[in-house]
This record gives structure tokens, sequence and C-alpha cells, in this order.
């Protein structure tokens, strides 16, 4: 699977088992954005894939905070 679909996949699965849990819109949007403030010390510790499956991750939890507080009015 190309890296970027999956990792795009995995942020989405991760909000939708959220959602089951029952957790609250404050505490979804609070881990959607730690995407945004999280760093890798050492970039080279992964493979390339795994990496770019990370970035795609992170930029899909930003896309899907975007997308909450738009359609909420955060």
């Amino acid at each position: 699977m190309d890296p970027t679909i999956e990792g795009r996949l995995i942020a989405q699965r991760q909000v939708i088992a959220m959602l089951f849990a029952g957790r609250s819109q404050d505490e979804i949007l609070h881990w959607l954005e730690e995407a945004m403030r999280d760093g890798q010390e050492d970039p080279g510790a992964v493979t390339e894939e795994a990496f770019a499956i990370e970035g795609a991750l992170a930029d899909e939890r930003k896309a899907l905070a975007r997308e909450v507080r738009l359609r909420s009015g955060r």
C-alpha cells in the first residue's frame, strides 16, 4: 500500500475508534492537534517508508483538526 494512503487511513481509523469509544470532541481535537507539536528527535532511526507513513498520519491529523474547527466554529 502507498505510505501516504496508509498513514491517512490509520489517522482516520484512530478517530473513528475514539468516536466509538465515546471520546468528547475536545479530547479528539486535542489528540489531533498533538500532531502539530510532535517532533522526532532522530529521524534517521526509522526507515524511509515508516517516516513517510508517520508524516502522512500527522498531515491527516492536522487536516482533520482543521476540518473539525471549521465545522464546529472553533
